[in-house]
């Protein structure tokens, strides 16, 4: 069957074909929830000002049933060395999302994945760089790419552990190292024994209680890496404004777990996740260091975790980052993978000449510590 590849630029297309766009992702291999139509929507509400929509649907001639989605946008990229230039890539790549990819129904990869591609390659003249980024390495993208004749390049890899879930819990704390067994033994005791019948865990049901979670969830994340220098998930305020919308939504949606560990009537730790078929994404957490020597993180972490299990799904997601504390629970590597296609050759100059600038100052600096040791 033939198929035809439209573009749209207008923000008001994500929400009028919603419905569409759920079906199509449900009868897809591409079920990471920052491919929902509800995340983009909101990212682009929050985020897209000064961003170009390029959203390529992908219809059948006879019926205009939609068989794939494209969810990109194009925007002037500001590297940290020389001149910026117009990238093309996946709507939230460069911020806290993963698992991204075309949106394709399930079959049809092979026939709609090379023409959106020849699609955007048609349209060199509107940017220069094209990012697929955040790509699973089990992506079938990724394999159809190499079956077409352009010339990809490997652009950032991110890791992004995870644990695969069995079906009950004693099953996965088996799973475990005898030292974090018999550490996490310790924690709930010395809990049980400081506060008897004073602890609780649970996560938010009641939508009135949503505000006074998030505002504790934020202050306590904050208070940590602000204390390191550092902005933190929620330090910027359109981000922040963006995770209380989207923490409001996908609590209606009923895919949020916002968790709360209390003490004494205290929030002594907050995690915030999500979950979306079958995936539990562990996306931030807020811990009241005033409460540590109680281990609250590694307590709500393994409540977290055997929630998930009880409610069935299938792998917990820690996301990017490889801490060292998400092995500890038996996390397993995978990565998200880039590929690139650069059409203007000032930028591969440029690149070329920021590694050589990079490789200086590090041979610089390895004389200069290696003449002061000596």
């Amino acid at each position: 069957m033939t198929f035809t590849i439209t573009l749209s630029h207008d923000f008001s297309t994500i929400h009028r074909i919603r419905d569409e766009w759920t079906a199509l992702q449900d009868s897809s291999d591409a079920d990471s929830i920052y491919l929902t139509w509800q995340w983009v929507d909101l990212w682009w509400k929050h985020f897209g000002n000064d961003k170009e929509l390029w959203l390529l649907e992908a219809r059948e001639d006879n019926d205009n049933r939609l068989i794939g989605l494209a969810p990109l946008k194009c925007f002037r990229f500001n590297p940290k060395y020389g001149l910026s230039w117009r990238q093309l890539q996946f709507i939230g790549a460069s911020s806290a999302c993963e698992h991204l990819d075309f949106i394709v129904e399930r079959g049809r990869e092979a026939e709609v994945i090379p023409a959106f591609v020849a699609y955007i390659l048609a349209e060199t003249s509107r940017w220069d760089v094209l990012s697929l980024s955040r790509l699973l390495e089990s992506s079938t993208t990724l394999e159809i790419l190499e079956t077409t004749e352009h010339d990809w390049k490997e652009g950032e890899s991110r890791v992004a552990p995870y644990i695969p879930l069995p079906k009950t819990w004693d099953d996965f704390f088996m799973t475990l190292s005898k030292n974090r067994r018999k550490k996490q033994r310790r924690y709930r005791r010395r809990l049980d024994e400081e506060y008897p019948d004073n602890w609780s865990f649970d996560y938010v049901t009641d939508p009135a209680e949503l505000d006074s979670t998030i505002d504790r969830l934020i202050t306590l994340h904050q208070a940590k890496w602000e204390a390191l220098g550092e902005v933190g998930a929620f330090g910027e305020a359109e981000v922040a404004a963006f995770h209380r919308e989207v923490i409001r939504l996908f609590h209606e949606q009923g895919w949020l777990r916002l968790f709360r560990l209390v003490v004494d009537t205290r929030i002594v730790a907050v995690l915030y996740t999500y979950q979306y078929r079958g995936r539990r994404y562990d996306f931030a957490s807020g811990i009241d260091y005033d409460m540590y020597d109680l281990i609250p993180g590694h307590l709500l972490t393994e409540l977290a975790i055997a929630n998930a299990i009880d409610e069935g799904q299938q792998e917990y997601d820690f996301l990017w980052g490889d801490e060292e504390y998400k092995y500890s629970w038996g996390a397993q590597d995978r990565y998200n993978l880039t590929r690139l296609v650069v059409t203007n050759p000032r930028i591969t100059i440029q690149e070329k000449a920021v590694d050589v600038l990079r490789n200086t100052k590090r041979f610089l600096k390895k004389r200069i510590m290696s003449r002061d040791v000596n």
